[in-house]
C-alpha cells in the first residue's frame, strides 16, 4: 500500500532540501584561497569575506590612486603562540584581577604580565578584558628603528615623499630578555615610551615626538615635543595623541592601528572570522626602496588565513575626532592587521593595514613586532607607509634616554 505523505511532511521535506542549497551556497561563499594563490582585481569578490568591506576599493583603484592596485599573494597558516616565558610570567595573574563599572582593572593592575591569563569567550567582560591582554601583549623590551626607515608620503595628484626617522619603544615591564628584568626601574611610573625622531628632509629635521604612558591607569598619557624652530621642548596638549604626526596619516593613537588608553574607549565584539594578513612579513626596507619611485611600495607577499577578532571602539569623550574605529586583531598574537575608522559625522574616514614580523628570543622562542603600517586617508586624499629597520632587544636603551632633557641632547 502506497503510503500518504502528509502536506507537512511534503513541506519540511522541501524547506530542508532548500536549506540543504542554502549551505552549499554559504560554504562556497567562505573558500579559503590555497597556498600560492594571487588575489588581485579580477578574483578580489571571491575572497572577500577574509577581509574589510572597506578595503575592496584598494583592489579596484587603490583607493583612487593613493596605493598601487592592491595583490596579496597567498601563503600557508603558521603558528606564531606568544613566548613560553611570557605565558608563564602572567599566569600569576589569573583569578587575580577584575573590571570595574568604568573598564579599568581592578584591584590595581601594575602592568606585570596579561592581567587575564586564560580568558574565555563567555566571560561577561570578554571583549575589555581582551582589550587589556591586547595592550599589555608581549610587544619587546625595546625596538630600535636604526635610522634607515621612516614613511613614504603621498598626496593625490602629487609625488611621492619620504620621511626617514629614527625611533624606538622602550619598555619598564613586561621585560623577558634585557637586565633588569622583568622591570625597569624609573621615577615616573613609566609602561612604556615612544620616541620619534626625524632627521630629512631638512624642513623637518629634528623633530622629535615623546610620548609616554603610565602604569597608573587612571593617569593620562603624556606627550612632549622637540620643535627645532624654537629649540625647545613644550608638553603637547591631551588632544595630541588624536592629531596626525607630521608626514604621516597616523595619530599616535593610530600607531599599530590601535595604541589609545584602555579606560578611554569602550568596546564591543562584533564577530570573529578569518582574515587574510601578512603575520611574518619578508619586507624591508631595501625592498620597499626597489619599487616603483611613483607609487607607495605595499606587502603582496606572504598572506595567512588568520583567526581574527572584529572590534569596535568608541571613544568616552564625545570630542574626540573618530566616532567609530574597527580593528581586526589576531587571535593568537593579539596583534591588530586591519583599522578601519570614521569620523564625528560617522562618514569613512581613514583605513588601515599592518604588517607583523617574527623576532627571535634567547632559548630559541619567537615573538612578533609591527613591520609595516599603511595608513590612508580618504577624506585628505592621503597615503603613507612607515616601513622601518627595526632591531629588537639588544640597545640598552634606559630611562635617561627618553627624558625631554634627552631630546635636547638628541638635537645637538
Amino acid at each position: 500500500m502506497r503510503k500518504k505523505i502528509s502536506p507537512f511532511g511534503f513541506g519540511l521535506a522541501a524547506l530542508l532540501a532548500v536549506m540543504g542549497l542554502a549551505v552549499a551556497s554559504a560554504t562556497f561563499a567562505q573558500e579559503l584561497p590555497a597556498p600560492g594563490t594571487t588575489i588581485d582585481k579580477s578574483n578580489y569578490k571571491k575572497y572577500a569575506h577574509l577581509f574589510p568591506e572597506e578595503w575592496g576599493q584598494a583592489f579596484e583603484n587603490g583607493f583612487d590612486g593613493l596605493l598601487p592596485p592592491f595583490k596579496m599573494k597567498v601563503s600557508e597558516t603558521k603558528k606564531y603562540p606568544m613566548p613560553k616565558v611570557f605565558l608563564d610570567y602572567s599566569a600569576k595573574n589569573k583569578g587575580k584581577y577584575s573590571i570595574d563599572a568604568k573598564g579599568n582593572i581592578t584591584p590595581a593592575y601594575n602592568r606585570e604580565g596579561l592581567p587575564f591569563p586564560e580568558l574565555q569567550p563567555g566571560d561577561k567582560d570578554f571583549v575589555t578584558k581582551l582589550m587589556w591582554n591586547y595592550d599589555s601583549r608581549y610587544w619587546s623590551d625595546e625596538a630600535l628603528d636604526k635610522g634607515g626607515g621612516g614613511s613614504y608620503e603621498k598626496r593625490r595628484g602629487e609625488d611621492v615623499r619620504w620621511n626617514s626617522a629614527t625611533s624606538f619603544w622602550l619598555f619598564f615591564k613586561n621585560r623577558m630578555v634585557l637586565s633588569p628584568k622583568p622591570d625597569l626601574p624609573n621615577p615616573q611610573g613609566l609602561y612604556k615610551v615612544l620616541l620619534f625622531h626625524y632627521t630629512k628632509p631638512e624642513s623637518i629635521k629634528n623633530t622629535m615626538t615623546l610620548s609616554y604612558r603610565y602604569v597608573d591607569q587612571n593617569k593620562p598619557d603624556d606627550t612632549y615635543l622637540y620643535l627645532p624652530s624654537l629649540r625647545r621642548v613644550i608638553r603637547a596638549e591631551a588632544g595630541q595623541r588624536s592629531t596626525p604626526v607630521l608626514g604621516s596619516t597616523q595619530a599616535l593613537d593610530d600607531f599599530v592601528v590601535f595604541d589609545g588608553r584602555i579606560p578611554d574607549f569602550t568596546y564591543t565584539l562584533v564577530k570573529e572570522q578569518k582574515a587574510l594578513a601578512v603575520a611574518d612579513s619578508k619586507m624591508t626596507l631595501k625592498i620597499a626602496q626597489s619599487h616603483k619611485k611613483d607609487e607607495i611600495p605595499v606587502d603582496t607577499e606572504a598572506y595567512e588565513v588568520r583567526e581574527v577578532y572584529v572590534i569596535d571602539i568608541k571613544p568616552k569623550d564625545p570630542k574626540y575626532p573618530q566616532s567609530r574605529k574597527r580593528i581586526y586583531v589576531d587571535k593568537e598574537t593579539l596583534w591588530p592587521y586591519y583599522g578601519i575608522a570614521w569620523d564625528r559625522a560617522g562618514k569613512l574616514w581613514k583605513v588601515w593595514l599592518q604588517d607583523t614580523k617574527s623576532y627571535s628570543m634567547p632559548g630559541g622562542q619567537q615573538f612578533v613586532y609591527l613591520n609595516g603600517l599603511i595608513g590612508v586617508d580618504l577624506q585628505f586624499g592621503m597615503s603613507t607607509l612607515y616601513v622601518p629597520e627595526n632591531v629588537t632587544n639588544s640597545s640598552n636603551f634606559t630611562y635617561n634616554d627618553v627624558t625631554p632633557q634627552a631630546l635636547l641632547k638628541r638635537a645637538r
